[in-house]
């Protein structure tokens, strides 16, 4: 009966661990995909900020370019 009283309190705390991993396991999954939705986001807002740059860097070589063409012109 002893033994048996043991084994019992044996199980039941390796199933109170069991437990309990799993749920710092399930924790630790929303974490990450919490993790890798913020990643997703900012990669996203890197890229659009680095769009948004190569237009202005564009466009500002575009008006140097016009302007030097006028100024071309207007000494010719």
């Amino acid at each position: 009966d002893r033994k048996n009283g043991e084994i019992d309190e044996m199980k039941s705390l390796y199933r109170a661990k069991q437990k309990e991993s799993e749920e710092t396991i399930r924790k630790l999954e929303k974490k990450v995909e919490s993790v890798l939705r913020e990643s997703q986001v900012i990669c996203e807002s890197k890229e659009k900020q680095i769009s948004e740059l190569k237009k202005m860097s564009d466009h500002s070589a575009d008006s140097i370019r016009n302007e030097l063409e006028k100024k071309l012109h207007a000494a010719v």
